[in-house]
Formats: C-alpha cells, structure tokens, sequence
C-alpha cells in the first residue's frame, strides 16, 4: 500500500532550485497584492459604504497574479538559459 506522499512524488516532478525561487517570489507578490486590494477595498467600503471588490474577485486577482507570475518568472528563465 502506498503512502500519500509516495504517490505524489510519482505523481508531480521535482521543482528545480530556480522554479522554487521563483515560487517564493510569486507568493511574495500575491501577498503584497491581497494586502493591497483588502486594503483598497476596505477604504473605499468606508468611504462609500459600498464594497468595490467581492471576496471572489479578489481571491480570482489573487490568484491570477500568483500563478500568471509564476509563469512568467519560469519562461524568462528557461529563455534566459538558451
């Protein structure tokens, strides 16, 4: 019987070290842009007393920034490398 983490390491390869860094870094940025649109859609909450942004739409944001960035850090890394 396997174990979880035994069929996940069959499953998904290793990260190298550089799509690691660049996994931290994305995350970094994600951060810094929930902060900011909890941040952005709090004041604007209390001026106009109306939401500017929907928990969905700013975990969406979030997550495209994350992932798009991601993506982006490993292509021009892999150009980089050619």
């Amino acid at each position: 019987m396997l174990i979880e983490s035994e069929v996940a390491s069959d499953f998904f390869r290793k990260m190298s070290e550089q799509e690691s860094k660049n996994a931290k870094e994305s995350m970094t940025t994600g951060f810094f842009v929930y902060a900011f649109l909890l941040l952005a859609d709090s004041v604007y909450a209390r001026i106009y007393e109306k939401s500017l942004l929907s928990s969905f739409q700013i975990l969406v944001i979030g997550l495209v920034i994350f992932y798009g960035y991601e993506a982006f850090l490993n292509v021009k890394n892999k150009v980089k490398q050619r």
